[in-house]
């Protein structure tokens, strides 16, 4: 991540550890994202764009690694697609 943001320490909100990024190219699609950790797990994401606008996102009941079946997960190619390797 540090190789395309800037990350700085945005302090504490609402029981939450901040951080935001800051990209280190100007051509991508918005300003900075602002991430809030709670217990290590991310809790929130505002994504503030280049027109002002700020979209929030709040993460609830995160789960880590959950069990998934595998038969979740079944790549079918598109029809003319090039597969390479397995």
């Amino acid at each position: 991540m540090e190789k395309h943001f800037v990350i700085v320490d945005a302090g504490s909100s609402e029981g939450m550890e901040l951080i935001e990024a800051t990209p280190k190219s100007q051509d991508g699609g918005f300003e900075r994202v602002r991430l809030g950790f709670r217990n290590n797990l991310p809790q929130l994401m505002e994504v503030h764009d280049n027109f002002g606008q700020v979209t929030t996102l709040r993460f609830e009941r995160f789960e880590r690694n959950p069990a998934l079946a595998p038969g979740l997960f079944r790549f079918v190619p598109p029809k003319g697609a090039d597969v390479v390797g397995e």
